[in-house]
């Protein structure tokens, strides 16, 4: 079964370099977490699939998608 792919816009980021020095200030431990406000419904199915940045209506980044875990917050 082929891995799904999801996208998601780089809200407050002008360019490339700002989303990369932004990934960069979360990665901990070779991952870097990615927040939202609701778990996708086919979440099983996005693991081993990619997450696309979009910038400027333009997919500018691809970042791997190792799973999802849940937050109290």
């Amino acid at each position: 079964m082929a891995s799904l792919h999801i996208t998601k816009v780089a809200v407050g980021c002008t360019n490339l370099e700002m989303l990369a020095e932004r990934i960069a200030e979360r990665a901990a431990q070779g991952w870097a977490p990615v927040y939202t406000r609701h778990r996708p419904t086919r979440a099983d199915e996005l693991i081993g699939g990619s997450l696309f940045w979009i910038l400027h209506h333009r997919l500018i980044a691809r970042q791997a998608i190792l799973g999802f875990d849940t937050s109290e917050e």
